[in-house]
């Protein structure tokens, strides 16, 4: 059954669509070897979005460029690398459903587009035809936050973020997730000849990709690798979605922050409190001032130390205040996990 996209809320048009950017976008497209850029990624998702609101029988699917640059955010003067970004969508040759999620279709490898053409200020593009109805009409898919792929820096955070969204689905609020190391690569487009040493593939890809999508999503991971003696076989991603807080606007996401009043934090670095109280203190804190769910409280006082907890607050805090934080409770929760040469001057454990 085809599942209407509401990308574009009922009642408005192109060009003044403003909230409720989700694509539905099928397991299959999202489970691709990357071998796009990071522009032509989110170009990719943008397309495939107002494809989806047009008519079940169109065939040739059309977006004004001025539209493309406002949704992508999009504010070089340099046209010619964004069509060559778009253009590049149909000379580059993916294979789709890597790990097998969607059994009850036929998949392959196809480009992204089966044709584009740039005039009068359009984009015009095609999809291939035997994989056009599977992309309009998914059987398994994830909803992504259009919004949120402008926040990243790189195409590997896109890949990763659209991969934990559509493993967690849409039921489930948290998940553990595991994920061989070869198929990590594979999903990222990285082959055995770069970043050999699992040291300088978790510096430059994993660690940054995972650090963006606590700061900018409404998903929360963490990571831990797994090992066979020392070598690193596996990446286990703790998934967790931060739903919206009552009262709490769209563009938000998350919940506000609001630290300490000025006087409680005199009276807690006044009075000589017990471990059970400064447990209490800590535990409230991670609630009502970092959006952090009880449970996930739970788990962070019982895995660290309070002092480490403590410390590492008072730096998420001071970079929360400079308002580039969009997902405070996720970026807290991977601050506590991370080591400091990605949170700043995060303490370690």
């Amino acid at each position: 059954m085809t599942e209407q996209s509401d990308f574009f809320p009922a009642g408005k048009n192109v060009t003044d669509a403003r909230e409720g950017k989700t694509l539905i976008k099928h397991s299959a497209s999202i489970q691709i070897t990357n071998r796009i850029s990071f522009l032509a990624r989110r170009i990719s998702n943008v397309l495939l979005a107002y494809a989806r609101k047009m008519p079940a029988e169109t065939v040739a699917y059309e977006i004004l460029i001025v539209d493309l640059r406002r949704e992508i955010e999009y504010n070089s003067k340099n046209i010619e690398h964004l069509k060559s970004a778009i253009k590049s969508l149909a000379g580059t040759v993916v294979e789709y459903n890597i790990f097998d999620k969607d059994r009850g279709n036929e998949w392959g490898v196809f480009a992204l587009l089966s044709q584009v053409k740039i005039r009068d200020n359009k984009v015009i593009y095609w999809y291939p035809p035997d994989i056009r109805e599977l992309l309009m009409s998914p059987n398994v898919y994830a909803r992504l936050d259009l919004t949120v792929q402008n926040k990243f820096s790189s195409k590997h955070s896109i890949a990763l973020w659209e991969y934990l969204t559509d493993a967690l689905g849409a039921k489930r609020s948290e998940a553990d997730i595991l994920l061989a190391i070869a198929d990590f690569r594979k999903l990222m487009s990285i082959d055995s000849r770069e970043y050999i040493e699992f040291s300088d593939l978790s510096k430059r890809v994993i660690k940054p990709a995972v650090a963006e999508i606590n700061a900018h999503s409404k998903i929360s991971v963490t990571l831990d690798v797994r090992r066979k003696g020392r070598i690193p076989y596996a990446l286990l991603f703790g998934v967790t979605r931060f739903t919206m807080e009552h009262g709490a606007s769209e563009e938000q996401g998350v919940k506000k922050f609001e630290s300490p009043k000025q006087d409680e934090k005199i009276e807690l670095e006044s009075k000589d409190y017990g471990r059970h109280d400064i447990r209490d203190i800590l535990f409230k804190r991670l609630i009502q001032s970092f959006g952090i769910k009880p449970a996930m409280a739970e788990k962070i006082l019982s895995e660290y130390s309070f002092d480490y907890v403590s410390d590492n607050l008072d730096v998420v805090e001071r970079v929360v205040k400079k308002g580039t934080i969009r997902n405070v409770a996720g970026y807290t929760v991977g601050a506590l996990k991370a080591s400091n040469s990605h949170f700043g001057d995060c303490p370690v454990k």
